[in-house]
C-alpha cells in the first residue's frame, strides 16, 4: 500500500510540474505558482514514505 502511495505521489509531482509549465507559457504565473508549491508538497509527501520504507 504504501509503495503505492509512494508512487503516485512521485506521478502527482510530474504532472504538477507539467500544468506549472503549461500554465506559465500562458502568462498565468498565479497558477503555475501554485503548482510548483503542490509539486514540492507531494515530493516531500514521497520522501516521507520512502524513508518509512526502509525503516
Amino acid at each position: 500500500m504504501r509503495q503505492m502511495l509512494f508512487v503516485a505521489a512521485w506521478a502527482g509531482v510530474g504532472l504538477a510540474k507539467m500544468a506549472a509549465l503549461v500554465w506559465l507559457i500562458d502568462g498565468n504565473w498565479q497558477r503555475a505558482v501554485v503548482a510548483l508549491v503542490l509539486a514540492w508538497m507531494l515530493a516531500g509527501a514521497g520522501l516521507v514514505l520512502r524513508s518509512r520504507r526502509a525503516a
